[in-house]
């Protein structure tokens, strides 16, 4: 009994003292994840932009690998419409281009510090800025088929000065950035 009461007085005396230490592995743990919870949420919020301008690229880059290949499979002509900022894909249906109002094809404008300029071929194209009107643009990438991608050169600006180029000039789509 004697040997029982000792026993338990050292451990109380001591789990008092540990307690009283400092923190638990546990709770460090948990605060750092807080923290970088909190850290991450903060710097997705101040995106900067060529991050944004290189998010932009690549989804249009994206986007027109996958009409192209939509184009081949199922055997229909596509075309990309672009104005200075938006662009918008179409598909021939019934001899008529129809805008593709929905989907991963919808159409989308460009955030308001970007701009576009395409060259088709060897020709620099004005684009304009989209006012409603449904008119027939020169302002648009063919994807037919055949597989064959009209030659373009398409350059995505930001107000900084910084810009992306979008061009099939080697037969692929490819993203050429002067971005470090």
């Amino acid at each position: 009994m004697v040997i029982s009461a000792i026993g338990s007085m050292a451990n109380s005396k001591g789990d008092r003292f540990s307690r009283t230490g400092g923190f638990t592995l546990l709770e460090i743990l948990v605060v750092i994840v807080i923290i970088s919870i909190v850290i991450s949420f903060a710097s997705m919020s101040f995106d900067s932009a060529p991050e944004k301008l290189d998010h932009e690229a690549k989804r249009l880059t994206a986007l027109m690998k996958l009409v192209s290949e939509e184009a081949i499979m199922n055997s229909r002509e596509y075309r990309v419409v672009f104005t200075a900022d938006s662009y918008a894909f179409a598909k021939l249906a019934g001899g008529e281009w129809r805008e593709i109002a929905d989907g991963v094809f919808r159409s989308r404008e460009l955030p308001g510090e970007f701009s576009l300029d395409l060259t088709l071929g060897n020709e620099p194209v004005k684009l304009g800025v989209d006012n409603g009107e449904k008119t027939k643009s020169p302002a648009a990438i063919m994807f037919l088929s055949s597989g064959e991608v009209t030659p373009f050169e398409l350059a995505i600006k930001n107000t900084s000065g910084k810009e992306i180029i979008i061009s099939n000039q080697s037969g692929l789509i490819e993203v050429e950035s002067d971005q470090p």
